[in-house]
């Protein structure tokens, strides 16, 4: 499954990342389909194995790909501000002071 996400990624140029979304999505939901039908009070986990492995499969091929989309909407010049801004918030609920332009101290 590492494979697939990492192919997915490196092929969502060509094809585009809507492509890869919605094939991962529609394997997941087979699965999910899958699973239901099959399962019961008594059914063994190696019965339900392969539906669980499809969608593995369509989640690491529709996540990497939705997150390089977000990713990529947004201007490099701006990727971490909001997050950085979260964590020295954060830090500050904690009662730790980030390490950063402020000071460093030990």
């Amino acid at each position: 499954m590492r494979t697939t996400g990492e192919n997915a990624g490196r092929l969502a140029d060509p094809f585009g990342e809507r492509t890869f979304v919605v094939l991962g999505l529609l394997l997941q939901s087979i699965a999910m389909g899958w699973i239901a039908v099959v399962a019961g009070t008594d059914t063994a986990h190696l019965e339900i194995l392969p539906a669980l492995v499809v969608g593995g499969v369509g989640l690491t091929m529709a996540m990497p790909v939705a997150q390089k989309a977000v990713v990529g909407a947004v201007q490099p010049r701006v990727h971490g501000h909001r997050h950085a801004r979260r964590a020295r918030r954060a830090g500050h609920a904690a009662g730790c002071r980030p390490r950063g332009k402020r000071g460093n101290t030990g």
